[in-house]
């Protein structure tokens, strides 16, 4: 009878600590999403970043693809002006 107990509290333990983590990660998530949303409009005020957006940066739903972090990678780097030619 114990064991029986013990083991539905094992099973509610694990339950609790799983959605935990998962809440936890989905705060990291969203965290993360916020502080590069606001350092994307920093470096665009500072005119470190094109202003113009593709729209598949601003679809970020996996769609499979296959260019998820390639396609973000791409999306979030600096744009550097050209250099003007001396001559």
């Amino acid at each position: 009878m114990k064991t029986v107990r013990h083991e539905y509290k094992l099973i509610a333990v694990c339950m609790y600590m799983l959605f935990g983590m998962a809440t936890l990660s989905m705060c990291f998530t969203l965290v993360q999403d916020q502080m590069a949303a606001k350092f994307r409009m920093v470096g665009q005020k500072c005119k470190l970043l094109s202003c113009k957006r593709s729209k598949d940066s601003d679809d970020e739903g996996d769609e499979g693809d296959g260019e998820g972090a390639e396609t973000e990678a791409r999306a979030t780097r600096p744009v550097r002006p050209a250099r003007e030619s001396r001559g």
